[in-house]
């Protein structure tokens, strides 16, 4: 018997296998298009103009179908098999130029015949009806809320009377992404809303509370008839938050509906136009009160200005109650207090970025992170001067010639000999460490070799062969950038995103 003989070795075959290939696996016998005619039809992308044919086929094999994307369409006639769909756990839906009332009518009927198998949903370029959201958020007859792996909603607008309906239907989700989104009609109640909500005093009372606008800043969430109400709002799962380049909608209102009804938050990815001090210092203040008593990672990005502030950042990363894992700054003010506030992170620290940073990210920094972040697995940086590099080494050597020397004089006491040779001074009977550089787990590094002066001449030769000796001893090393002359582009696989 061969292996392709057993259907099990088929379908694991299969899911490697693309469009094409499949295509033609289903002409070889009987029992391969049984095998293969699933994973034909599993992921079906539908685009552009109505087809009657491929209308026809999609009818047939529909319960075939795992994920469904409308990209795009142009007739509500792709929207005539809706009811064929059963066993979806992907829907990927964006812009439509047909009538958006009908289309959002027949998502939230795919939704509900799909609950105990949808998993992941992407809806792009679009506005949301309160009727399609109040279905993502209601529970079922049986009592049974929608349990989501992924939500994306990528340059989503949404009207402010439906924000509050929007930030509870998305709490369904594990990982929540939230990514170019508009909020229409907040217009001059932006302001009220910002200064109500920065000056009510962070809750202590639980860890979850919310801090809710007042006085008149709530009449700006009042200015069209309400949606309709949950009845029974499911609880927030979010574990994995984004939330990038919002329009029109304050920092301190997404922090306030997006990211601190989250108690369950493990990472957080903060991508904004400048980061204001208040809201840095309110954030702070929430992470000591527990609000998020699982965050371990967190990437903050500005754009304009290089905002959060050094004393900000560091005011963050001291209030931290957790030891934080993964570290991304992008165009941030990162200097010399925040690095003695991130010190104290290192035991657990596996990645650590600095994008685009001040002139205050030094090459000490980046030596002193590569000989402390034992758990260090990916780390980037402006630059580390060729000195450190040649120091290190140089330490490296007196280490390894004072252990060799020890150990010769430990041997001449155990076979006691009469000419002991005086021991080394600063050795002591505990094993020196072998290498300066401790991250023996880094396998992602970018950061640029150089000299002092930018103006100096290419790499000389022993420069060039120090910058290779240290890179040898990262034995898990796969992706490198240190400069034009090393790099990984031709000897390993490809830069993985970072």
């Amino acid at each position: 018997m061969r292996a392709l003989d057993l259907p099990e070795i088929r379908a694991h075959v299969g899911t490697f296998l693309q469009e094409e290939d499949l295509a033609a696996c289903l002409s070889v016998c009987r029992d391969w298009h049984t095998t293969f005619m699933p994973l034909r039809w599993r992921d079906v992308r539908i685009v552009g103009i109505h087809s009657v044919r491929a209308d026809v086929n999609l009818r047939k094999h529909a319960h075939f179908v795992r994920s469904l994307s409308f990209l795009r369409i142009l007739s509500l006639r792709h929207f005539s098999s809706i009811d064929r769909y059963t066993h979806l756990e992907r829907i990927h839906v964006t812009k439509t130029d047909i009538d958006g009332r009908v289309v959002w009518d027949k998502l939230s009927a795919l939704v509900r015949q799909n609950r105990r198998t949808l998993r992941s949903m992407i809806l792009e370029d679009m506005m949301p009806l309160s009727e399609f959201m109040g279905v993502l958020g209601n529970r079922d007859a049986e009592g049974r809320s929608l349990e989501l792996d992924d939500l994306v909603w990528k340059r989503v607008t949404v009207r402010l009377p439906c924000l509050a309906l929007f930030s509870k239907a998305s709490r369904i989700a594990r990982t929540l992404v939230l990514e170019c989104m508009i909020v229409k009609g907040l217009g001059s109640g932006a302001g009220l809303l910002s200064s109500n909500f920065l000056a009510s005093p962070p809750s202590t009372s639980h860890s979850s509370a919310v801090i809710s606008p007042t006085g008149d800043a709530v009449k700006a969430l009042d200015r069209s008839p309400p949606p309709p109400r949950l009845r029974s709002p499911p609880p927030c799962r979010v574990q994995h938050l984004r939330i990038s380049w919002t329009i029109d909608f304050p920092l301190d209102l997404q922090l306030l509906f997006w990211i601190q009804p989250c108690s369950q938050l493990r990472s957080l990815v903060w991508e904004a136009f400048s980061f204001p001090e208040p809201l840095i210092s309110h954030f702070a203040d929430l992470l000591r009160s527990h609000t998020w008593p699982h965050l371990t990672s967190l990437e903050i990005t500005s754009c304009l200005t290089q905002h959060p502030s050094d004393t900000s950042l560091a005011e963050l990363l001291d209030a931290s109650p957790n030891l934080l894992e993964k570290l991304i700054f992008r165009n941030v003010d990162f200097g010399p207090q925040a690095f003695r506030s991130l010190r104290r992170h290192f035991p657990r620290l596996q990645t650590l970025q600095w994008v685009n940073c001040s002139s205050k990210v030094t090459s000490t920094m980046a030596r002193e992170v590569l000989q402390s972040c034992e758990a260090l697995e990916v780390f980037q940086a402006p630059y580390l001067l060729i000195e450190d590099m040649r120091n290190t080494q140089k330490e490296l050597q007196h280490t390894e010639n004072k252990q060799q020397r020890h150990e010769q004089h430990t041997e001449q006491l155990q076979e006691g000999s009469s000419s002991i040779t005086s021991p080394v001074e600063g050795v002591t009977t505990a094993t020196s460490p072998s290498r300066p550089w401790v991250c023996s787990k880094l396998h992602t590094l970018y950061i640029a070799a150089t000299v002092p002066s930018y103006s100096s001449p290419p790499l000389t030769k022993e420069e060039e062969r120090v910058i290779s000796s240290r890179l040898e001893l990262l034995t898990e090393l796969r992706s490198c950038n240190v400069g034009a002359t090393f790099s990984t582009a031709p000897l390993f696989a490809p830069n993985p995103p970072l």
